[in-house]
């Protein structure tokens, strides 16, 4: 880990703090690095969206995902398909079956 500012030291601690109670205790946990959800689900507004959007409709099938997986513990990224994406989505694919339908560059701005 090497978090970049005070938000990513307490994204990161609540991470390995999941990670203990799942090793100490057996709870099972889903960490969802989640990128950008945006109310009118418009990720044209601004340029780095189209990279780290997540459209409505991929956040429910990913938390669906989460809620059939047979995970005990796990850290995701939490984005659509988006050309361009600076993160990776291959854990959340081979673990979770997440399968984002939408991409921020193939929308049309509103």
């Amino acid at each position: 880990m090497r978090p970049d500012s005070d938000y990513g030291v307490s994204k990161a601690f609540g991470e390995i703090l999941a990670r203990y109670y799942c090793a100490r205790w057996g709870m099972e946990s889903i960490c969802l690095r989640i990128g950008s959800v945006r109310d009118d689900d418009d990720p044209t507004t601004d340029p780095r969206f189209l990279r780290t959007w997540l459209s409505h409709r991929d956040l429910v099938h990913l938390v669906e995902c989460c809620l059939r997986a047979n995970v005990s513990y796990g850290v995701y990224y939490a984005i659509s398909n988006n050309k361009g994406a600076f993160w990776d989505l291959s854990n959340a694919r081979a673990e979770l079956g997440y399968d984002p339908q939408d991409d921020a560059s193939r929308r049309s701005p509103r």
